[in-house]
């Protein structure tokens, strides 16, 4: 059997190799852990520059770190402790170190084995052996013959890493200590001394310049210029405003460097940037289909028959005219779908004095806004509003407004004009004198006691109310004389004549229907409403029969009594439509029947038969004079 102290002191040696490998082996392990975490941290750190690291990558360095550190303690800690030296390797290290046991000590420890085979070798001799190797043994340890190199080794080995991770820990600590934890997987962002923060809008109108902005904290300066990136186009990130929050950095884009509907980007200042790059949707902004805004007049009420609907008449282009107490309802139709949609009533809000093109030149202001009423379609949006027209309006527009705050740009502004209600035109109308004799009865002398034709027509914008006849007895007038005064006129009030089912169509030509009897009178009658884009009665007239017999005289109040040569002077008066207040009206020329008696009428009627038949006649000739040319 081996003696003790031979044993014990290579149990000292056993051990003494044991925690040097395992000091070589942990200053391996150290210095390949630190350099792959190294390795990591700065793959991290160099991803962050541009965006966040994804979680993905993150996730991979870890696993690759760990996979790297347990290899090697596997490799160079846990297999070399696992492994233990024998009796008889230690004794021929030590034999080797020590050349003066002359292999008595590698001797001792395999023939003292309890199955050891002597070959016939002596006890004796084997005892004397053992004892020799176990006297010189005692006074050695072996402990001291193991490779100490190893703990340089260690140190060469792991130093350096060290002093190079050292170096960044001091310069950059709240850094390296933030990488580590990332490493570790703990959430937290990489520090940068200036963070930015997207402040744009996540949509834009299409067609506008882009304005990208981005709130920026930490060690800045104002005149720093950062970069935007979008695609592989950079563009320069100025400071614009400060904050109490921080300062606002921001970078414009032309639109016409822009050719798609979404747009994505990211920016960088100083060793700041933004954490994941951010998007923008490019939309358009809301719009009016074709030929739209449509704008209809709603007249005044007094326009309208009783229990009738205010009329309405489509204006063109949706400009609109008309007069004081009218209204304006305006339709349009937008494109796409719209949050809300308003009317702006224009108006002047200085008149220069100078004037260009004989126009006066103004600025033109919004003296209102009607919220228009918004219901959706699969096709867009109807709008619709009505406002009262006014004075002091020169137009109106439009205002758009989608679900992302855009406007229309521009706005399709239209004209409104008031304009004064023009007064009826009443006009006297020729009249058929006898079979085949067609002309102007101006100057047409009457019977005394017989009755003066008065043919009229009359039209008016917005509708015709009632006429009258009006008429007066000329004085007559010496030369040698002062002028005599005229007279006042007097009034006769025509029947309102609605017309029956027998009634023909009403000829203005004749201000009768055209079934009307030469000798039958109607007073006043207005066309009424043909059709529903007819406001009626804007067209009239009539035919009265002014009776000479029983005029009366103004100032007496009893009848006339006309003799030949007296003269009466007539016109008819058209009004509008009844309303509150002065009702416009419209006058016709005057006309001047003659006063004859029987016989100086027949006179005159043949008179003027002889000059028709000499016209008659000299057409004739001049007519077979043109033919003898030819």
């Amino acid at each position: 059997m081996v003696p003790s102290s031979i044993t014990s002191n290579l149990a000292g040696l056993r051990r003494r190799e044991r925690l040097l490998s395992l000091t070589w082996g942990v200053a391996c392990w150290l210095t390949i852990v630190i350099g792959v975490l190294f390795v990591c941290c700065f793959i991290d750190w160099l991803v962050d520059r541009n965006q966040d690291t994804p979680f993905s990558v993150r996730f991979a360095l870890f696993l690759f770190h760990a996979s790297c550190s347990l290899a090697a303690a596997a490799w160079f800690i846990v297999l070399p402790q696992m492994r233990r030296m024998s009796d008889d390797a230690l004794a021929l290290m030590v034999e080797d170190k020590m050349r003066k046991l002359d292999h008595r000590l590698i001797s001792a420890v395999q023939l003292n084995k309890p199955d050891a085979k002597l070959g016939g070798m002596s006890r004796e001799l084997v005892g004397v052996v053992t004892r020799e190797a176990e006297t010189q043994a005692s006074r050695m340890s072996f402990a001291s013959i193991a490779d100490h190199d190893r703990l340089k080794r260690s140190a060469f080995v792991l130093g350096p890493v060290l002093f190079v991770a050292l170096i960044p820990t001091l310069l950059w600590p709240s850094l390296i200590f933030t990488l580590l934890a990332r490493q570790a997987l703990v959430p937290i962002d990489v520090p940068h001394s200036v963070t930015l923060e997207n402040q744009s809008k996540s949509h834009w109108a299409l067609g506008d310049d882009v304005e990208i902005r981005f709130l920026v904290n930490g060690n800045f300066t104002d005149d720093m210029i950062g970069t935007l990136t979008i695609g592989v186009h950079r563009y320069e990130l100025r400071h614009v405003e400060n904050f109490q929050e921080g300062a606002i950095f921001s970078a414009k884009i032309s639109a016409g460097d822009i050719n798609a509907d979404t747009i994505q980007f990211s920016a960088r200042l100083r060793d700041g940037r933004t954490k994941q790059p951010s998007t923008m949707t490019l939309i358009a902004r809301p719009s009016l289909a074709p030929g739209h805004p449509k704008a209809w007049l709603i007249y005044p009420e007094y326009c309208t028959p009783p229990n009738q609907s205010r009329f309405e008449k489509q204006q063109s282009r949706g400009d609109v005219v008309g007069i004081l107490g009218s209204s304006v309802r305006v339709e349009a139709m937008a494109i796409r779908s719209v949050k809300s949609a308003w009317i702006e009533l224009l108006g002047p809000d200085q008149i220069d004095l100078k004037r260009v093109d004989t126009e006066v030149q103004f600025t033109e202001v919004v003296k209102a806004k009607r919220p228009m009423t918004v219901k959706s379609a699969e096709d867009g949006s109807h709008l619709s509003e009505t406002f009262e027209l006014m004075e002091g309006l020169s137009g109106y527009r439009l205002i758009l407004e989608d679900q992302h705050g855009f406007t229309n740009n521009p706005a399709p502004r239209r004209s409104l004009r008031v304009v004064s209600e023009e007064p009826p035109q009443v006009n006297l109308l020729r009249v058929t004198f006898g079979s085949g004799a067609d002309f102007d009865v101006e100057g047409l002398p009457v019977v005394i006691g017989g009755r003066i034709r008065i043919p009229y027509s009359a039209t008016a914008s917005y509708g015709l109310g009632s006429a009258e006849i009006l008429y007066r007895v000329l004085p007559k007038h010496d030369s040698e004389k002062e002028p005599v005064a005229e007279e006042p006129w007097i009034v006769l009030k025509m029947t309102n004549y609605p017309g029956d089912e027998n009634d023909d169509f009403f000829d203005p030509k004749t201000g009768v229907f055209q079934n009307t009897k030469f000798d039958q009178q109607i007073g006043f009658h207005a066309v009424p409403q043909q059709s529903l884009g007819d406001l009626g009665r804007t067209m009239g007239g009539g035919r009265f029969f002014l009776e000479t017999k029983g005029l009366l005289d103004r100032k007496t109040g009893q009848a006339l009594k006309l003799k030949s040569g007296d003269q009466i002077e007539y016109c008819v008066k058209a009004y509008a439509m009844p309303r509150k207040g002065v009702v416009p009206f419209g006058l016709s020329e005057t006309r001047v029947s003659t006063m004859m008696d029987a016989n100086e009428f027949l006179a005159w009627i043949q008179l003027v038969g002889r000059e028709d038949e000499r016209v008659r006649q000299l057409e004739f000739d001049q007519r077979r004079v043109f033919e003898r040319k030819q």
